[in-house]
């Protein structure tokens, strides 16, 4: 069985691969974030391919998947794809080479998790701005703040939708059923029992399980102020419905944030960006006997 996953980055899409390569059974060839298939060599049982769909950043064949028996796309509450991607841009060098723009950043952020409700998501998204343009962007910048609303409702939503409208073949599966348990429907899609994670007996590789995060849902109110909803949700709020999201915008009171999912996660990239994991044996294999000339 052929099997593609197709998501936007941040969406669950690694996590899905981990989930269905643990529950197939015999030979699975692997194809993580490929530009386009790539016929395998040997005669695997099954072929699991993850594709990313963002459109300002990926360019996919799709076409090329087209034999592909069982096509699915994840989708994620775009509020916590938010949160999740503006902290894994740490992993990016831009960021991470320089300690002192991860300090400045680490102090705001810090301070956030201090008092959640004193300071905005908004400012620290446009604070990273800052800090990859090398500017002191300020908070009340009408034209900083209309560009980032543009950005990540094309990139978040935007996108989601238009590949769900575009593609109605496409089995959707959410991120919230996938963390909480909630695989009927997948199983009955792909005609295979999902294996649950306590029972996993193979991994994807080191580098792919570091964009695990909180492996939760929800977790968007705990960094959204009041202005971070009157600023996202007239944008966000009509497509996310169009997903099937419910239109529910309301806080707790007392929000917390855990530095475990916030800025000691931001640590655990930088130190993963600068003290990657060994290769594996096969890659060091592979290394070894790879043909002269050759660029594979």
């Amino acid at each position: 069985m052929n099997i593609l996953i197709a998501g936007l980055p941040k969406t669950g899409t690694t996590g899905l691969v981990q989930y269905i390569f643990n529950s197939l059974e015999g030979k699975v060839d692997i194809q993580f974030e490929g530009h386009a298939f790539v016929p395998p060599k040997g005669n695997p049982d099954h072929v699991l391919a993850k594709i990313l769909i963002n459109e300002t950043a990926y360019t996919v064949d799709l076409d090329s998947y087209r034999e592909f028996e069982k096509r699915i796309f994840i989708i994620r509450d775009p509020r916590d794809a938010l949160i999740s991607g503006h902290l894994y841009r740490f992993f990016d060098p831009v960021l991470s080479d320089h300690p002192d723009k991860v300090s400045r950043y680490l102090a705001a952020l810090e301070a956030k998790e201090q008092e959640p409700l004193a300071h905005s998501f908004l400012s620290l998204d446009i604070l990273v701005m800052s800090l990859l343009h090398n500017q002191n962007y300020a908070y009340e910048d009408q034209s900083i703040r209309e560009h980032l609303k543009e950005v990540h409702t094309r990139a978040l939503v935007e996108d989601a939708a238009r590949f769900a409208g575009q593609h109605p073949d496409f089995f959707i599966f959410r991120y919230e059923d996938m963390v909480s348990g909630q695989f009927s429907a997948l199983e009955s899609y792909l005609g295979v029992s999902i294996q649950t994670e306590e029972k996993f007996s193979r991994k994807v590789t080191l580098s792919k399980q570091r964009v695990r995060r909180t492996g939760s849902s929800g977790d968007w109110k705990n960094w959204f102020t009041q202005d971070d909803v009157d600023f996202f949700q007239p944008a966000f709020g009509p497509p996310m419905e169009d997903l099937g999201y419910e239109p529910d915008w309301s806080l707790p009171d007392s929000p917390t944030l855990a530095p475990a999912t916030g800025s000691d996660y931001i640590r655990k990239l930088i130190h993963e960006r600068h003290n990657p994991p060994p290769p594996t044996l096969k890659t060091r294999f592979l290394k070894l006997f790879k043909p002269r000339g050759s660029n594979r």
